[in-house]
Parts: C-alpha cells; sequence; structure tokens
C-alpha cells in the first residue's frame, strides 16, 4: 500500500479536527474569516499602490482593515466604494460576496447548534431536580391508567405530606423518544370532554415529567433523582398475553431494573427505606426470585389478582362496581389505619368487634358523600426480620387488638379517619335491634357450567380458582380460535390438575363464527369469560393491545348478536377482558346490565394505591387468597331480620347483622334501583330492604 501524500494527510487531520468537538466547524469559520479579512486588506492594499487615492477615507493601514471588515461583515458596505476605481469596486464586491458566504454559514452553524441543544433538551436528557416524587420506570398500556390514578391522589394530598417533603410530581422514564412519550399522555390522560371541568382543573396540579433512559443503568436513574423519589414502580415490558419467552424476558429486563434501583437506593440511603420500590412481574417464579434476593422490593404479579377479580365479580352481580370504586382514589378505598400520636393502644381489653363503630371521619374540603369509616380487618407488623406481616381480614369479633396493631379501614380519605375509644360504645347501642347470636343459614353450593372463550395466560388461574367456588362436578368449557398445540395440551392439562372440575377443552370450532356459537348451545351456560387474546394481524392495528381488543370486540359483537337472537332467554352472564381502557365505553354501548368489562385499569388502580403505602400489596394477596376472607354481594334473604314484609334498617343493623353471620358489611346493592351501590354510609341511614336486595359483605364463603 502506497504512503499517504500531503493531501490525504490534511484530510485525515481535518477530518480528526472536525470530529473532535461540536464547536470545531466554529473555528474553522473563524479561521476562513480572518484569512478571507487578511486577503481583502491586501488586495486593497495592492489597489491603492496602484491608483493612489487623495480622498480622506482611510487613513492608514488599520482604518483599512476596518472598512474591509465592515464591507465583509455588511455588503451594504461597498456603497462607499462607489466613486472609487473599478478595481476598488471589484474587491469591495468581492468582499460583500465572501462576507456573506461566511457568515450565512457563522449564522447556520449558530442556529444548528443551538436548535440541536434546545432538541437534546427536550429530548428529556437533562437531570430532574425535584423530591418527593413518584417514579414510573418504563412504559406500557398500563401507564397512563397509573398516571390518572395517581393525579386523582394527588389532589387529596394533606398539607402534612407536602411539608414533609412529598410533590405533586411524577417523573416517567422510558427508552422511548420524550416527545413520543409526551403525546401519548398528552392525548389519553385527562381529556376535558371526558371529566367535568372542575376536575379536570384540579388534576393539573400534579406535574408529569417525561425523560428518555435506560432503567437498568445507574446514571440515568441517578439523573431522575432517584434517592429522594417517594416511590418507583418498575413496569413490565410486555402483557399477559403474550408467550412464556416474552413474559420471562420482561420480568428479566424488570428484575434488572430493580438491582439498578436497589444499588443506587444503598449508596445514597443506607439507612432510609425510601423509595419505596413496586416492581410488576409476570410470572411467579420471577416473584420468589426477586423476593430471595432484594426483601425491599414490592412485587406484583397483576395476572393472578386480575385473574381472581374475574372469577370473584362473576360469581356476584354488581361486584365488577363495588372493586372498581374500592380501588380508584375518587370514592371509598382501603387504608392502613395508624394510631395517631398520644394514642398508645386501643384500650384495654379492646377487640376487633368493638372498633365496628369507633371510626369517625373528621369534618374536611373533600366534596365527597357523607360516610364513615369502617374496619374490615387487623394488620400486625411482623417482630422480626424472619418473620413477615400478619394480615387478618373479618377476623373473629373477638380477636384482640394488641399494641401496634394497625387498623385496615375501607374509608373515603385516610386523611380524614378518626377513631374514639368511647365513640363505639356509645354508637353501639343504639343498634340493638338485630343483635343476636349467630347465624348459620348457608347456602347450598350448585354444579355449574361455565364456557371460557380465547385464552391466556389468565386462564389457568381462573380455572383453579373456579373450584373455590362451584361444586365440585361443574363442567368448564374452552373455547379458542387458535391451532396452538402447546395451549390445547396446556388447557387438557388442567382437567387433571383440577379434579374438582371437569374441564373440556373445544378446539375444532371458531368463536368468530356464528354458526359455530349457535352450536355452543350458550343459553347453557352460567357465565361466559372471554378472554383477550394474541391477534396475528397487525399491520395498521397500532399497538399488540389495540390488535388483541379488536380480536375481543368481533368476538363479543357476534356473542351477543348470537345471544339475542337465542329462541331461549339466556341468563348467562358476560365478563370480557380487554387490554385498552378506551374501549371500557365502546364495549359498554348496546350491553346488556349484567355485562361485566375488566381492563388493565384494575391493575393500574392497585399499582397506584400500592405505590403510596406498599402495605396494601399484602392486604390485596390476603383479600384474594382462597383460605380468607373474600367479598361478596349476599341476598337479603341470608339475613333473617324477623319480619316477614321489607323494613327500614339503618345502616348500623345491617353491620350488626353481618357480624351474626361472622362477616363485616361495608355496604348496600340495591337491585330496585339498577343497583345502585352504596358503599360506607353514614351508620344511622336508613334502608327498606326486600330480598332481591343485598349487603356487600367480607366473609369466609359465599354461601
Amino acid at each position: 500500500m502506497s504512503k499517504p501524500d500531503w493531501k490525504q494527510k490534511f484530510r485525515y487531520g481535518f477530518d480528526t479536527f472536525i470530529s473532535r468537538h461540536p464547536w470545531s466547524t466554529l473555528f474553522v469559520l473563524l479561521a476562513i474569516f480572518i484569512a478571507l479579512l487578511v486577503l481583502m486588506t491586501i488586495m486593497r492594499n495592492l489597489v491603492h499602490l496602484i491608483e493612489p487615492i487623495d480622498e480622506e477615507g482611510y487613513g492608514g493601514f488599520w482604518p483599512m482593515v476596518y472598512h474591509v471588515f465592515l464591507q465583509l461583515a455588511d455588503p451594504g458596505g461597498m456603497a462607499s466604494d462607489i466613486e472609487r476605481s473599478a478595481w476598488s469596486k471589484f474587491v469591495a464586491v468581492l468582499s460583500g460576496i465572501s462576507g456573506l458566504i461566511i457568515f450565512g454559514s457563522l449564522t447556520a452553524f449558530i442556529t444548528s447548534a443551538l436548535m440541536g441543544r434546545l432538541d437534546r433538551h427536550r429530548q428529556g436528557r437533562s437531570r430532574v431536580v425535584e423530591s418527593g416524587h413518584t417514579l414510573i420506570l418504563g412504559l406500557n398500556n398500563r401507564t397512563i391508567e397509573l398516571i390518572d390514578e395517581l393525579k386523582i391522589a394527588n389532589i387529596e394530598m394533606p398539607d402534612e405530606r407536602l411539608k414533609k417533603g412529598d410533590s405533586r410530581v411524577v417523573v416517567v422514564l422510558s427508552p422511548e423518544g420524550k416527545v413520543r412519550l409526551e403525546d401519548q399522555i398528552r392525548s389519553r390522560t385527562d381529556r376535558a370532554g371526558n371529566v367535568p371541568w372542575w376536575q379536570y382543573i384540579r388534576r393539573q396540579r400534579t406535574r408529569i415529567v417525561e425523560r428518555i433512559g435506560d432503567s437498568a443503568l445507574t446514571g440515568d436513574l441517578e439523573r431522575m433523582s432517584l434517592s429522594s423519589a417517594r416511590s418507583v414502580v418498575v413496569l413490565a415490558h410486555t402483557d399477559h398475553t403474550a408467550d412464556d419467552d416474552d413474559m420471562q424476558a420482561s420480568d428479566a429486563m424488570v428484575i434488572r431494573s430493580c438491582l439498578a434501583v436497589e444499588q443506587l437506593k444503598q449508596a445514597k440511603n443506607k439507612e432510609d427505606k425510601r423509595p419505596i420500590v413496586v416492581a410488576e412481574l409476570l410470572q411467579e417464579r420471577s416473584r420468589k426470585v426477586l423476593e430471595s434476593r432484594e426483601r425491599t422490593v414490592y412485587t406484583f404479579n397483576g395476572n393472578d389478582l386480575l385473574a381472581k377479580l374475574i372469577v370473584q365479580a362473576s360469581r356476584s352481580e354488581g361486584l365488577a362496581k363495588v372493586w372498581t370504586e374500592l380501588l380508584s382514589f375518587k370514592h371509598a378505598e382501603m387504608y392502613i389505619y395508624t394510631l395517631k400520636q398520644g394514642e398508645k393502644d386501643w384500650g384495654e381489653g379492646k377487640t376487633f368487634g368493638d372498633l365496628a363503630y369507633g371510626f369517625t371521619e373528621k369534618p374536611a374540603e373533600l366534596k365527597k358523600p357523607v360516610a364513615t369509616p369502617v374496619p374490615i380487618g387487623i394488620y400486625r407488623k411482623k417482630e422480626s426480620d424472619k418473620e413477615s406481616d400478619t394480615i387478618l381480614i373479618n377476623p373473629k369479633s373477638t380477636e384482640k387488638m394488641k399494641k401496634g396493631d394497625q387498623a385496615i379501614v375501607v374509608a373515603m380519605d385516610d386523611s380524614t379517619i378518626e377513631y374514639s375509644h368511647g365513640h363505639g360504645d356509645t354508637m353501639s347501642k343504639k343498634f340493638e335491634m338485630c343483635r343476636g347470636n349467630t347465624i348459620n343459614n348457608l347456602r347450598p353450593r350448585k354444579k355449574e357450567t361455565i364456557l371460557v372463550i380465547g385464552w391466556n395466560s389468565l386462564g389457568e388461574t381462573i380455572v383453579k380458582e373456579l373450584k373455590n367456588y362451584v361444586e365440585r362436578g361443574s363442567n368448564v368449557v374452552v373455547m379458542t380460535s387458535s391451532d396452538n398445540k402447546d395451549q390445547a395440551a396446556e388447557i387438557r392439562k388442567l382437567d387433571i390438575a383440577v379434579p374438582e372440575i371437569e374441564v373440556e377443552y373445544v378446539g375444532d370450532k371458531d368463536p368468530n363464527k356464528p354458526e359455530d356459537l349457535q352450536s355452543m348451545e350458550l343459553h347453557r351456560y352460567g357465565h361466559i369469560i372471554l378472554l383477550s387474546q394474541k391477534q396475528r394481524f397487525r399491520g395498521s392495528m397500532g399497538t399488540d393491545a389495540s390488535a388483541n381488543d379488536a380480536g375481543t370486540i368481533l368476538t363479543l359483537l357476534q356473542l351477543r348478536q348470537v345471544l339475542d337472537k337465542s329462541s331461549v332467554q339466556p341468563s348467562s352472564k358476560l365478563i370480557v377482558e380487554i387490554q385498552n381502557s378506551d374501549n371500557e365505553e365502546l364495549l359498554r354501548n348496546g350491553g346488556r346490565d349484567n355485562d361485566f368489562i375488566v381492563s388493565n385499569k384494575l391493575i393500574s388502580k392497585m399499582l397506584a394505591q400500592i405505590s403510596e403505602d406498599p402495605g396494601m400489596r399484602n392486604v390485596y394477596r390476603e383479600i384474594l387468597k382462597e383460605e380468607s376472607s373474600e367479598l361478596y354481594i349476599k341476598p337479603m334473604s341470608c339475613y333473617p331480620t324477623g319480619a316477614d314484609n321489607p323494613k327500614e334498617l339503618q345502616f348500623g343493623d345491617l353491620m350488626m347483622l353481618a357480624q351474626r353471620r361472622l362477616e363485616v358489611c361495608i355496604g348496600v346493592k340495591l337491585k330496585v334501583k339498577s343497583d345502585d351501590i352504596t358503599l360506607i354510609p353514614e351508620k344511622t341511614k336508613l334502608f327498606k330492604l326486600a330480598d332481591l336486595d343485598g349487603l356487600i359483605v367480607f366473609a369466609d364463603n359465599e354461601q
């Protein structure tokens, strides 16, 4: 190979210099300008030597240099040579044209550099200077709902928390571009057409900050002021409709981000427990791995919780609305209540039953219905690191309260809850009408036939959960449009894994064909569960969630059409799972009163509550356990009042009736008023109830 000549050496040196620093171009342009200034000055001096000028105007060398500079900087300076010789005019024109080129290039460079710097800041690479904020790592189809729920929570944030350093700021870190992230958040959160204008204005108190970066890099996490954050939520990178490999890859990335968070957290705050870290994991084995490694990370398996909610909501008409309200910051919700400063214990000899009437709600500026808090359980903190917290939902009324115990309370807002030792004794005496012995009128279970259309990772949990509610020998029929052999084998294995239920797989019929749906005789099924399934078409469908929902909507329309045309009046309850909550209203139009639409919004609501109080994760887990008390709506026929006709009872009396069945009552459902749900009303509020009406209770079983 031949040696490089001087041109190649010069070009290499020039390229190296230009690429070394962004401002190298400016230095080159300045050097060219100085060279032009010197060259034009020399040419003008040569012209003046050939044709001496007697007029005043230059007065020496340096004035001539200044004159050339003016012509380079401003082409209008050529007018000063209009009365001079042709050669002077030539040099002036040459100076003006050279100046236009060099200053135009300089202006373009400065503009480009400035716009580049502004664009870099707009991309979200600068440091976040906040404290007490909520940090969301990742972007999926639950992020928008999570932000909406945090906005509602921040509206009611008490001044005490603001004084302690908490803030109404939500920071989102995502590898996607900040502009795209901003567009998604601005277009889908708090659209003024979806909420009243006064709520829209109040929700703007929460500021959203978007940043681009990798959630597994400590440098990017440090830019988010992680050590001063109130909580960190690590979101999954896919959803439950994905296959096992994709879910495993998502969990691996979430665990990687959690390790980076904990590493930075330990380096900055060795003793402080903040920020709270909540991680969304899709597989149980991943959750166990992370919890064994990082005990300070609160793992969250939204799939299992969503599946159990689907089963519970399918058992009682109206229970879906109850769960939606309990999980939202807008309505009554569950809180872990700690005694205020100065109150050392719950009172000598106090039991859980004594707490029922001891809570009051102090006046607040919140525009919520008047209500009184109702205790539903006990949160008992662990005594050592080797133990775990104990959650008692609907404990025995004789369970004694210990020092340090916390009460799990359903209330409108945690800042308004108050407990009075003597108030409970005074109030309980007002509700003697329904006091009595334990009621043991349990309802018998029946064999049921349930149809599941579609399949994803929720399916297995739903089938296993159903065995706790139906009579042995009940039948679950699974119908899918997929020809996935592994999926078919998985469904058939459930027939062996769950001997209490007969699981039947129908793989030779397509739920998107009306004739196949008609052949299934839909009126035979008490419940029809329509699960979201991964669709194979993409193209212009947008996100995976949009494509999956499009397939679900198509199947649902076919299903409703077949049910409407059926010669036998169907009584089947439809439970439909969608991924994008924007499609909820679309599906409700034309639906039936007992249809239940479940979306990812429920998971987002849970995530928001856990990020505000991590102890709520343990509460939700306990409530959704098969061996624990769960939420039911039970008919008034289960609660004999001693009267044949409907009778007006105070809510406090209804609580007493529930206690006699070893249950905790938190609300009332009125059948005659379009399934009107009332949670934690005032204890003195009167209700005229018939057998078709029901009580919303926490109980050990649905009987």
